[in-house]
């Protein structure tokens, strides 16, 4: 367990003590900062001592960081009417996938209702919070652990909005959405921030220059939060000689609002340059170069401030000709050290001992149905002051909240 959350559950224990006759000790403290959501939930019906334990924001809080990362899958299911499909949101845990006993122990989340001219798309996942886009422009935020949900200000529809940033913004205690607008009659369009706390949409000045480079930089590609800023991958492209590129990775920090280039890995390629981003479970940036023809080399953030890039891995893919196709996917690493690829129906396991590349877990009993999203989830009991608990009937899009 690391400092923060030991301190955290120090203090959970101390406020506890003051207020209640017969207080858990640590060690139990300990189990219940590990315990699932649901769990949680169940336990504060024990005593007043526990509910006030278990519902207090720094053990809440504590027990947000400890919870295991997940993996999102999609799960269509049969229509329940003309024009609607019921999209499930399903849970696999990093354990399941590379445990090898080949038991399905996906779990359910919600389930969307999603017509065909109207989609709901689940676009990003944030501290155990998703974003969903109702339609162009309209967008809704959802926790599934604690029911609640919020509407995020809407913009006006123009030829196109694309959204690039969706981060929890500590100082104030929000969620953001960072959009791009490009109406017609300007060059490079508008920046909006749209917060859970604002009722309308917030204009960002950015210079036109730097907005044409990010606009080049940042379409279709989903970003990472690390150290209080977004960092989006180098752009897909096509090369065709075998040669050393230097990447560059554009940041967002969330605080400042402001943006900045910093260098990325030195990829070699034969194709293409096409690189991943992601946190490995020691907390370090990690790019993934998907651009040899028979290897996966994995990059590390060593030292943040100097830009300092290590190639820890080299994974032989020779086998296998796709490699690309993990850019759409999803990508986390295990206590092991070991990487997880998901695609389509499928996870494989990068072994950073035997340096290679195999597959570890499928939900393919489905085929038609189940694919792998390119989003995490970690399961978070924090109340937010934005949100609103209510039925999922009021959601008008939720068929159901699963328990």
């Amino acid at each position: 367990m690391d400092g923060a959350a030991t301190g955290s559950s120090n203090k959970v224990s101390s406020q506890a003590g003051a207020s209640a006759h017969r207080v858990p000790d640590d060690n139990i403290i300990e189990i219940l900062l590990r315990l699932p959501a649901k769990s949680v939930i169940r336990f504060r019906a024990v005593c007043t001592a526990w509910r006030r334990l278990l519902s207090d924001p720094d053990f809440l809080a504590a027990h947000s960081r400890l919870q295991p990362l997940d993996s999102i899958l999609y799960d269509r299911l049969v229509g329940s009417g003309s024009g609607i499909i019921n999209i499930a949101l399903d849970t696999v845990h990093i354990s399941s996938i590379t445990s090898g006993d080949g038991t399905d122990r996906r779990q359910r989340l919600i389930s969307v209702a999603n017509s065909k001219r109207r989609p709901c798309i689940l676009l990003s996942s944030c501290n155990g919070v998703f974003l969903f886009r109702r339609s162009e422009g309209c967008y809704l935020l959802c926790n599934p652990a604690t029911r609640q949900w919020a509407d995020l200000p809407s913009l006006v529809p123009s030829s196109l909005v694309r959204e690039y940033a969706f981060y929890f913004h500590e100082p104030s205690g929000e969620y953001r959405l960072w959009c791009h607008r490009n109406p017609l009659d300007t060059r490079y369009g508008t920046w909006h921030v749209l917060s859970t706390d604002a009722a309308e949409p917030r204009d960002v000045q950015v210079h036109a220059e730097a907005a044409k480079r990010m606009t080049e930089l940042l379409v279709g590609s989903l970003p990472v939060l690390l150290h209080g800023s977004m960092h989006w991958p180098p752009p897909h492209r096509r090369k065709w000689l075998e040669e050393e590129i230097t990447t560059e990775i554009v940041v967002l920090d969330t605080l400042s609002e402001t943006f900045q280039i910093m260098a990325g890995p030195p990829v070699t390629t034969v194709m293409e340059v096409a690189v991943k981003l992601f946190i490995s479970m020691e907390g370090l940036l990690a790019a993934a170069d998907l651009g040899d023809m028979w290897h996966i080399n994995f990059w590390f953030l060593e030292d943040y401030d100097a830009w300092r890039w290590e190639c820890r891995h080299k994974i032989d893919i020779t086998w296998y000709n796709r490699r690309s196709e993990f850019l759409s996917g999803v990508m986390m690493g295990d206590d092991e050290g070991n990487i997880i690829v998901g695609r389509g129906s499928c996870f494989y396991v990068c072994n950073v001992r035997t340096k290679t590349l195999s597959m570890a877990y499928s939900v393919d009993s489905l085929p038609d149905n189940v694919i792998v999203s390119r989003h995490v989830y970690r399961q978070s009991l924090v109340q937010q002051p934005y949100f609103r608990a209510q039925s999922s009937h009021d959601l008008q899009l939720m068929h159901i909240w699963c328990k």
